[in-house]
């Protein structure tokens, strides 16, 4: 299985995922989803692929202090 680590933030109504090589931005999580697959299979990547998105607490937005930061980590697998 391949492994894709991304962080994940928000700024001004946008999730942002990132990594030193890729970056999207979508207001929903699901449109993040299907962008990061789109790409993937675009790159031909194929099989099963495990993306972890780790949330970055360094910009955590001040209404979602109620939340623990990890409730935002979340690990996606895509069979390509």
């Amino acid at each position: 299985m391949k492994q894709l680590n991304l962080t994940l933030h928000y700024h001004q109504y946008e999730w942002i995922v990132q990594n030193d090589q890729l970056k999207f931005k979508a207001r929903e999580l699901d449109e993040l989803d299907a962008k990061i697959k789109n790409y993937l299979t675009q790159q031909n990547w194929r099989g099963q692929v495990e993306i972890n998105f780790y949330f970055d607490f360094e910009n955590f937005p001040r209404w979602m202090r109620q939340y623990m930061p990890h409730y935002f980590n979340k690990r996606l697998i895509l069979n390509l």
